[in-house]
Order: C-alpha cells, then structure tokens, then sequence
C-alpha cells in the first residue's frame, strides 16, 4: 500500500478474500459433484416415482450450484479488476508525486 495514495486500498485483504471466495467456490464443486453422483448410483436402475424425484432435485442442485459459482466467479474477477485499478492508480500518483 502507497502511503502517498489518496485512497488507502489493503491489497492483502483483497486477496485474502479472492483466495477465500476462490476455495469456497471449489469446495462446493467437490461436494455438490459428490453428493450429485451419490444421489445417481443409489438410485441407479430405479424406475421409482421416488428416484425420479431425486434424480430432479439432485439435477436441480446441481444446476443451481453452476449458478452460484458462476457468480462467485464473476465476483473473484470484479475483485481481481478493482485491485488491478486501484494498484494502477497508486503507481500513477507515485510517478506524479516524483515517486
């Protein structure tokens, strides 16, 4: 951090926070697959009403687990984007100031 910026950005906050948004995004992946393929092979062969209902809710869970990690995604970027500006912004006051 520039002790010369206007405004005062913690860098290591922000990537503390890309690499917690980062692991919760992948831990959700690991279990959401997981219980998706376990929900699969219970029922594997089945031609229940039952099994066809979780065959829909774990098909359901799956697709809204895609959605939530997408956005976690397009939260790590914005966040990677505004780091990017911010440290763009502190190197051209540093040049201005003779830095």
């Amino acid at each position: 951090m520039d002790s010369k910026s206007a405004i005062q950005v913690n860098y290591e906050v922000l990537d503390t926070e890309i690499f917690n948004l980062a692991k919760l995004r992948e831990e959700s992946k690991t279990v959401v697959k997981n219980k998706y393929h376990e929900i699969k092979s219970v029922f594997e062969g089945s031609d229940s009403l039952t099994a066809e209902q979780f065959y829909a809710s774990a098909d359901l869970l799956y697709s809204v687990d895609a959605i939530m990690n997408d956005m976690i995604n397009q939260t790590i970027i914005s966040m990677q984007c505004v780091k990017a500006v911010f440290q763009d912004m502190d190197a051209n006051i540093a040049e201005k100031l003779g830095g």
